[in-house]
């Protein structure tokens, strides 16, 4: 197994937009977990809100500030650090059906799995493992 380096993108977007927007991306980063491509949390039934403000789209073609509801799709991928994030915020853009697409960027690097300090203890007759947890307060947590 492989530990990813990268950044987790999470986009909303309408449903018949997803392919549009996933073959966008998919040209800068194929989106590769081992032997398979195209990998892509796909959300479907969200609801959102959101209150347009005078002169946005929305304002203009609905003649309102009020707040709406909407359903909309949320997909999330990682791409690869290697990836140029600009370029596949520009590919979505690109595609994307709303005036100010909504794209949540989570930059990460995963750490290895960890361990929980051991101490040996005799107990009766053989030893064993216990977790050392010392005399860590673990009551703030």
């Amino acid at each position: 197994m492989k530990l990813i380096h990268g950044t987790k993108i999470s986009v909303q977007t309408r449903e018949q937009d997803v392919d549009k927007i996933v073959d966008a991306v998919c040209a800068i980063d194929p989106l590769s977990y081992g032997l398979y491509d195209r990998n892509v949390l796909i959300r479907r039934q969200c609801t959102g809100t959101y209150k347009p403000q005078e002169g946005s789209t929305t304002h203009l073609h609905l003649g309102t500030t009020d707040l709406q509801i909407l359903q909309y799709v949320e997909l999330e991928f990682v791409l690869d650090s290697s990836t140029d994030l600009d370029n596949v915020l520009e590919a979505i853009i690109a595609v994307h059906h709303y005036e100010e697409p909504i794209i949540h960027i989570l930059p990460f690097k995963p750490r290895a799995p960890t361990t929980i300090p051991t101490r040996i203890t005799k107990i009766g007759g053989g030893m064993k493992k216990k977790p050392d947890f010392g005399s860590r307060d673990l009551s703030a947590r």
